[in-house]
């Protein structure tokens, strides 16, 4: 079962809304230089939550957040936020494996960038591990002229 949604960053704090098409916005045009900068299951993580981070200072206190239980933290990947920002996702706590979050796709439709958000999780009949996780991911993407919004997709996959 797919379920989609526009999370508009401005609106994120009131909830999500249904759009027609999510994985393209009017006029969405794919934007491939991006980079995968985290994808772990194992995180500090323990809310859900999606981030824009436009600065040096936020990219450091994330990238420590999410690897406070490896020792020792690997180097902050650098990243000129003159040009770019990270975009990331968390899942928050979960009580087996088996859920998954990473990028999908981002597109920009005038000076607007979407990203969408793909979140994995396994169904009753799933065999998992009996691990606690995590997972987030962060990507970096160009810097936007105007705002930045998620397009929520979440799947629960039967085994």
């Amino acid at each position: 079962m797919r379920v989609w949604t526009l999370c508009l960053s401005v609106l994120a704090i009131l909830g999500c809304a249904p759009v027609a098409d999510p994985q393209l916005p009017p006029g969405g045009i794919p934007v491939d230089n991006t980079e995968q900068l985290l994808r772990s299951q194992y995180t500090g993580f323990v809310q859900r939550s999606r981030l824009v981070i436009r600065d040096a200072d936020a990219w450091s206190q994330f990238w420590n957040q999410a690897h406070r239980n490896v020792m020792p933290i690997p180097p902050v990947p650098s990243i000129d936020f003159t040009d770019n920002i990270v975009v990331a996702a968390t899942m928050g706590w979960r009580s087996n494996g088996g859920h998954t979050i990473q990028f999908d796709s981002v597109y920009a439709a005038d000076d607007d960038l979407y990203v969408v958000v793909e979140e994995r999780s396994p169904g009753a009949g799933c065999v998992t591990t009996a691990a606690i996780t995590t997972p987030a991911a962060a990507i970096r993407i160009p810097r936007p002229g105007a705002s930045v919004s998620f397009v929520e997709q979440s799947e629960t996959f039967t085994c």
